[in-house]
């Protein structure tokens, strides 16, 4: 094993070096790109869960709300707020609830809740009705390129 003229072996000398050198707990918060209204609420304050388990949009109720990678999420229900809660990650909307065609672009844009999918078990929503006609005409590769330009789009303009 290796050691230093103080006798340590390298590896705690490493270790060391390295808990020195890194930034605080808490310091460098990454950046989050969040598409909420006013209050700070996801998605025009629709329910996350029940566009997978109702297959539509259903209208949330501040009455069942949490909150989540900073935004405040409304259900219909306290048993669709308890579903969210157990695994948020797999309700979360992508792209920050964008467009995702716009993403795919390498842009953002608001969205309208009637035109959502769920594409390998991930909440997409698009525009309007034409953007998600666009969309659909090669939603694998259009998938594929807005996880591509997300990371940048956040880098960008998020905070």
């Amino acid at each position: 094993m290796w050691q230093n003229t103080q006798g340590f072996p390298l590896s705690v000398v490493l270790l060391l070096s390295l808990q020195m050198f890194s930034q605080p707990e808490g310091y460098a918060q990454s950046k989050t790109l969040l598409n909420l209204d006013r209050k700070g609420v996801m998605i025009e304050g629709y329910d996350p869960v029940a566009f997978y388990t109702q297959h539509r949009p259903v209208e949330g109720s501040p009455a069942f709300q949490t909150k989540y990678n900073g935004a405040i999420y409304y259900f219909e229900s306290a048993a669709n707020k308890n579903i969210f809660e157990k695994n948020p990650a797999q309700y979360e909307p992508q792209f920050g609830g964008f467009c995702a065609y716009a993403v795919s672009l390498g842009k953002t844009a608001s969205i309208e809740v009637e035109t959502f999918s769920i594409v390998h078990g991930r909440l997409l929503f698009q525009y309007d009705e034409d953007i998600f006609e666009q969309w659909k005409k090669d939603v694998e590769g259009n998938l594929k390129k807005a996880d591509k330009n997300w990371p940048q789009l956040v880098a960008e303009e998020g905070q």
